[in-house]
């Protein structure tokens, strides 16, 4: 319901006055200057009850509403003045991979990574037939080239493929509006994370809710998402930007809104490197040796100076845990 302003009312008001002294003449109940006065003073109060009644009924319904509804995108100022901030703080596990960009000799590659015979001849054909013919391998090999496991949506796959090439970002940062961030929501392998996650918080809670959570606060459930999943590829861009993720950092606050309902603001950091090491090269019995995309990533990286780099998506979202269900 749209609430009227002051202007609004007073119009209203005089409206309801004028409309009573018009009926009233009607039935030939105003016959003297008092009488006009007496009649226009009933229609205003008439009006202004009115006026009044709305007022109130759009306070309560817009109250209702605002209780009902968590906070869009985990922004505190969104939340209601009366929950209590119980916990603000930052939650991390997990390590990043430590990637660095080479140019050695396959027989330098060998030496240093511990390649065998057969892995240090595939790494000599592709060195030998040029960066350019690697550089179409590792995009545009099908099925698991670059090209075919990122979309260009939002221009992804170049962006990816000029950071590795060119090396002019440390790191590939896609905030909360990038399309890596909202597909969060309809990600099956995400979907089953975020619950995984709310237990874990809200186990704590339901354990601690008679302690000082911003003094004792700590999740214990340290899994990452792991997006290495093939039924994924066509629909989501996570299989070829991450794989299995490295690192998770949190910044979190809870609010509790009564006796066993608490409001969880969660601004989610999911970091892993995009690189390729000696795993990606490795022997027969390894499936990666069914792809030339992995080994000529590898080489690229490895023998002709490409730039391995971080790559993080930022998620935000606000959930309402009610701990009696843990």
């Amino acid at each position: 319901m749209r609430k009227n302003n002051s202007s609004s009312w007073i119009a209203y008001i005089g409206w309801s006055a004028f409309a009573n002294l018009l009926l009233q003449g009607l039935s030939d109940k105003v016959k003297t200057g008092q009488d006009v006065v007496k009649v226009l003073a009933g229609g205003a109060a008439a009006g202004a009850g009115l006026c009044g009644l709305v007022k109130i009924v759009e306070k309560l319904s817009n109250d209702d509403e605002r209780k009902q509804l968590p906070p869009h995108n985990g922004d505190t100022e969104d939340v209601d003045p009366s929950y209590k901030l119980v916990y603000k703080g930052t939650q991390k596990w997990g390590n990043m991979q430590k990637a660095e960009s080479r140019r050695l000799t396959p027989a330098q590659l060998a030496e240093v990574d511990g390649l065998n015979f057969l892995e240090k001849q595939r790494v000599e054909n592709l060195y030998y037939s040029g960066q350019s013919n690697c550089e179409d391998i590792y995009e545009s090999t099908p099925v698991t080239g670059v090209r075919n496991v990122l979309s260009n949506r939002d221009g992804l796959a170049d962006e990816v493929i000029t950071n590795f090439y060119m090396g002019k970002k440390k790191k590939l940062t896609f905030d909360e509006n990038h399309h890596l961030s909202t597909d969060l929501n309809i990600n099956p392998t995400f979907k089953a994370y975020w619950r995984t996650y709310l237990k874990a918080v809200g186990n704590f809670i339901a354990n601690n809710a008679d302690k000082s959570l911003d003094k004792y606060f700590t999740i214990t459930e340290k899994t990452n998402p792991d997006f290495s999943v093939l039924s994924e590829i066509k629909e989501f861009d996570y299989y070829g930007l991450m794989g299995g993720t490295q690192q998770i950092e949190v910044e979190l606050e809870i609010f509790r809104m009564n006796a066993v309902n608490y409001l969880v603001n969660t601004k989610m950091f999911i970091r892993d490197t995009y690189c390729a090491d000696k795993d990606d090269i490795k022997g027969i019995a390894n499936k990666k040796i069914l792809t030339q995309s992995l080994p000529a990533f590898y080489v690229l990286q490895n023998c002709f100076g490409c730039h391995p780099f971080v790559t993080e998506i930022i998620y935000k979202h606000s959930d309402i845990i009610n701990i009696n269900k843990y």
